[in-house]
């Protein structure tokens, strides 16, 4: 995974200030490889964002990340 551009937000941060904390997101490109030749077999582009708006609610970083997880685990078991 490489990471382009990120917001990194917390949850005390979220829950302390609400809407004024702004949007947390990922801008990453992931790139597939096997393990035992090391040859890539595919990319994609990764792009998360919160809104505000949602308040405490928003997605903060932590669960952006675990969701770009989630997707990738999913990808590769269908595979």
């Amino acid at each position: 995974m490489h990471v382009n551009d990120y917001r990194y937000l917390t949850p005390g941060a979220r829950y302390g200030l609400g809407i004024l904390t702004g949007n947390a997101y990922i801008d990453a490109r992931l790139r597939f490889l096997d393990l035992r030749s090391g040859a890539a077999f595919g990319e994609q582009s990764v792009n998360t964002s919160s809104t505000a708006w949602q308040g405490i609610f928003s997605a903060m970083t932590d669960k952006q990340v675990a969701a770009i997880s989630r997707d990738v685990v999913q990808q590769l078991k269908a595979r």
